[in-house]
Parts: C-alpha cells; structure tokens; sequence
C-alpha cells in the first residue's frame, strides 16, 4: 500500500499518537478528540459548534464526549455564565495521565506501546507526579 502525503508547510497540527494508539477509545472518540485538538488554543467547545464542525448530529456529540470523559481525555465543567445560563468549560487532554483527575490505578488503564521513548519516559516521569 502506498500512502500519499503534502508537504507540511501550512494548515497542519502536530499531536501525539498516544490517543490514536488508545485501544479503549472508539475511532469516533480518537475522531473527535483529533478534531478538538487541531483548534486553537483558545477555542471555546460547544455541543452544537462540535455537531457544525463534523457533521454529526447532538445525541452522537454526546455520546462520544461520555465516552472521553469516561476515558479521562476530557472534563466538563459546568460554571455560572451571564444571565443566569450555564457555561460550560472544556478541559481536553492529549494524553489522559496528565489529566489531574487522572486515576492510576484504573484497571481498564494500559500505556499504549509507544515508538518514541523521549514521550514514554516523559508520559513516566509526570505519572511519578501524582
């Protein structure tokens, strides 16, 4: 098999492997999670600016956003926004051990394997942190 690929010289991100190797994932959370990763920075995640971005409908949204939660990729926190509405803030994670709420003693927990040892060590040495 061939695989064609551009020059990245623009309109790219750079994200690490780890969630796209997570077998516990399903290819829609590694999907999204991707997705959210490639915005900026300072970009503000909404259920329906999720839907607008990648074609899928509310219930779908939801579902894949329980299963990073559930997976520690993601945290949701619901806070006291304007006008008496909430506002919701989105915290996502790369990797899920750097998640603070991180459990390490998860049993449904396994590091991927992992080509690159600087990450690895990097990935051990911040699990040691906590």
């Amino acid at each position: 098999m061939q695989v064609f690929r551009v020059i990245k010289n623009g309109n790219y991100c750079v994200m690490s492997n780890y969630h796209l190797r997570d077998k516990k994932l399903t290819l829609s959370a590694k999907g999204l999670l991707s997705v959210m990763l490639s915005l900026p920075n300072d970009w503000t995640f909404n259920i329906n600016g999720l839907c607008s971005i990648t074609n899928v409908k509310v219930h779908t949204i939801k579902k894949v956003i329980q299963e990073l939660k559930d997976n520690q990729h993601l945290i949701v926190n619901k806070k006291n926004g304007d006008g008496g509405k909430f506002v919701y803030e989105y915290l996502v994670y790369e990797c899920n051990s750097i998640n603070p709420e991180y459990k390490e003693n998860s049993p449904e927990y396994e590091l991927p394997q992992m080509a690159n040892h600087n990450l690895y060590k990097y990935l051990n040495h911040n699990q040691d942190k906590h």
